[in-house]
């Protein structure tokens, strides 16, 4: 195993230069299972990414900032988005594993990003200093691209509500489903479950979001579950779910 270089940034210009050299550490969760595969890391931990604002109605969250930090931080972080935290690891992982981890390293089972989704969060993305939609980032992870996320931000919603199926309480979904309403009435709707990622459905009214999930979902077949399974019991907790933000 050839040795590990090890790079501790002391500003996010510096940070950005290294990344053609190494991979983004914060918690470093995620990035343990692949230490045979990496040549160099770079820590982030000394630039201030921990942050967490809430501002004329819009959150933003540093990407360095712990999962139980953001579960626990109360205005801006709605219940179901602090019930989706917890599910999504346990409370010794969430003190180690970072918003910013959580995001880049996550599977189609991640309750987090499938609430994130639904609220229609936006990530800030280097090179570039832009704010991409969290789909976009999400469907372009595969690509050999190298970039950091430097914090992501939401609208506070109305309402959000989040649901999920699986073999035990503690047990990541078969299947997870987040609804939320924005001030204006519209609706954010989201499926997780299966896949490379979670996944937000095309904008949708109450109406039809049940049936546009099961149609979502409707080829969701793994070794969990069945298509025809998954695309059910998508139907049946968005509508649950639509119901509720709308009381």
């Amino acid at each position: 195993m050839s040795p590990l270089e090890y790079h501790r940034p002391k500003n996010l210009q510096e940070a950005i230069a290294l990344l053609q050299a190494g991979v983004p550490l914060a918690g470093g969760t995620a990035l343990v299972p692949q230490r045979r595969r990496l040549q160099a890391v770079i820590d982030l931990s000394h630039l201030g990414l921990d942050g967490f604002q809430v501002q004329d109605g819009r959150v933003t969250a540093g990407a360095t900032l712990k999962l139980q930090a953001l579960a626990e931080a109360g205005p801006g972080v709605p219940p179901a988005l602090a019930q989706a935290v917890r599910l999504e690891a346990t409370r010794n992982l969430r003190s180690m594993v970072t918003l910013g981890g959580a995001l880049m390293a996550c599977d189609g089972r991640s309750p987090l990003v499938t609430a994130l989704l639904a609220l229609g969060a936006q990530a800030a993305v280097h090179p570039g200093g832009g704010w991409v939609a969290l789909t976009e980032l999400l469907a372009g992870r595969g690509d050999g691209s190298r970039w950091l996320v430097t914090a992501l931000r939401w609208q506070e919603p109305v309402r959000l509500a989040y649901d999920q199926v699986a073999r035990t309480p503690a047990d990541r979904p078969i299947l997870c489903a987040a609804v939320a309403r924005a001030g204006d009435g519209s609706l954010g709707v989201a499926l997780g479950g299966h896949g490379a990622h979670p996944r937000r459905i095309a904008d949708t009214t109450p109406e039809e979001a049940p049936a546009t999930a099961r149609r979502a979902y409707a080829q969701a077949e793994d070794e969990w579950a069945s298509a025809a399974y998954r695309a059910a019991v998508a139907e049946i907790l968005v509508r649950r779910l639509v119901a509720e933000v709308a009381g």
